[in-house]
C-alpha cells in the first residue's frame, strides 16, 4: 500500500511539473560579456519574450560569454542547433551577401543612422534573410540594434578631404574603409586595437576613428585634440533566430519574438545616442575640442570616393555589386 501511494505521489509530482512547463525553450547566446546598455536592452527583450508568452517560452541565458568565445563558434552553434538564437553583428551577412555588406565599409554610405536602418530593412535585407535561411538555417529579426556612428579624432582639425594628406591614419583592415580613406591622401597605418593608444601617444599614429564609445573606453580623447563627428560609418547588430526554432512557433509567439526585438532594439538606439551626449560631455572636460558635423564638408569627402573609388569598385560586381553606391544612396529613409 505504501508503495503504491510513493508511486501515486510521483506521478502526481510529475504530471505537476510538466502542467507547468513552458510550451517552448528559447537558448539564447552572446560571445561575450554584455554590459551597459547593450546588457540593459538585452535583458529587456528577454523578459519582454517571457512575460508577452505568458511563461510559453521559457530562456535560458548564456549573455556573458558562457559558451562561446568568438562569433564563428557561436554562429556555428546557432546553425547546427545548440542554441535557438543570439546576439551579433553582420558577419554572416557578409557570408551569403559579400557584394553588399562590403558596401557598408565604405565611409559616408550612409547619411546618419536611420539611412542605415533603412538599408537593413529594404528588399536587398529580405534577400540576405532569405540567403541566410536556405544556407546557414537561420535569420534575424526585423528590427535592427545600431552601433554608433564612426567619429575621427586627431590633434589637428579635419572639416575636408584635402587635410587628410600625409595624415598617419588607423582603420580597420576592411578594403573598402582602407582604399576610401587613402583615395584622401591618408597613410593608412595598421595597427591593433591594443597598441592604439600608445601609438597615439608616441606619434606613430597621428589620428584614428571609432564610435564614440570606443573612444571613451579606449580612452583616446586623451592623446587627441580634436573629435571630428563625422559619422561617417553606421553598423548593425541583430538578433539572429533559428529557422527551425522560429517556424516551430504559432502565429502569436513569432510576433511576440518580433516585438521583443523591436522594443529591446529601440530602446537600445535611443541609448547610443544618449551615451554620446554623456561621453560629449566627458570628453569636453579632459579638454578635447568636438567639430559638430554641421562644420565638416561632408559632401566633399564623399565626393572623392565617388570620383576615386566607388567606380574601381564597380568594376568587380562579385565584391560589389553593381548599382549597389546608386541604390544605397537613393533610399528614402
Amino acid at each position: 500500500m505504501k508503495k503504491i501511494l510513493a508511486l501515486a505521489l510521483v506521478l502526481l509530482m510529475v504530471m505537476s511539473a510538466s502542467a507547468f512547463a513552458a510550451e517552448y525553450q528559447l537558448r539564447f547566446a552572446t560571445s561575450s560579456t554584455q554590459t551597459g546598455i547593450k546588457y540593459e536592452a538585452i535583458d529587456l527583450m528577454l523578459n519582454y519574450i517571457e512575460e508577452k508568452s505568458d511563461g510559453r517560452i521559457e530562456v535560458t541565458r548564456y549573455i556573458d560569454g558562457d559558451l562561446y568565445q568568438n562569433a564563428e563558434d557561436m554562429l556555428a552553434g546557432l546553425s547546427t542547433g545548440v542554441i535557438d538564437a543570439c546576439f551579433e553583428g553582420d558577419m554572416s551577412l557578409s557570408w551569403v551577401a559579400p557584394e553588399w555588406i562590403s558596401y557598408t565599409s565604405i565611409p559616408f554610405a550612409f547619411d546618419n543612422m536611420d539611412h542605415m536602418l533603412a538599408f537593413f530593412n529594404s528588399d536587398v535585407a529580405k534577400g540576405m534573410n532569405d540567403e541566410l535561411i536556405s544556407d546557414y538555417g537561420y535569420r534575424f529579426l526585423d528590427a535592427v540594434w545600431a552601433r554608433g556612428g564612426r567619429m575621427l579624432t586627431a590633434n589637428e582639425p579635419i572639416t575636408n578631404p584635402s587635410q587628410m594628406e600625409g595624415l598617419k591614419f588607423r582603420v580597420p583592415n576592411v578594403i573598402g574603409t582602407v582604399t576610401s580613406w587613402e583615395a584622401m591622401g591618408a597613410t593608412v597605418i595598421g595597427v591593433p586595437w591594443s597598441e592604439l593608444f600608445t601609438s597615439l601617444q608616441n606619434g606613430l599614429v597621428d589620428a584614428q576613428e571609432n564610435p564614440y564609445a570606443e573612444i571613451e573606453s579606449g580612452g583616446f580623447y586623451q592623446v587627441q585634440k580634436y573629435i571630428m563627428e563625422t559619422a561617417h560609418q553606421y553598423g548593425p547588430q541583430l538578433i539572429f533566430v533559428s529557422e527551425a526554432w522560429y517556424q516551430s512557433l504559432p502565429d502569436d509567439l513569432k510576433q511576440v519574438m518580433q516585438d521583443a526585438n523591436t522594443t529591446a532594439s529601440e530602446f537600445f538606439n535611443a541609448g547610443v545616442q544618449a551615451d554620446e551626449d554623456r561621453i560629449r560631455e566627458v570628453v569636453k572636460a579632459a579638454g578635447t575640442t568636438i567639430i559638430p558635423k554641421e562644420e565638416i564638408d561632408i559632401d566633399a569627402f564623399r565626393a572623392v570616393i565617388e570620383e576615386k573609388v566607388i567606380p574601381q569598385f564597380e568594376n568587380n560586381p562579385e565584391a560589389f555589386a553593381e548599382g549597389g553606391w546608386e541604390y544605397i544612396r537613393n533610399l528614402e529613409y
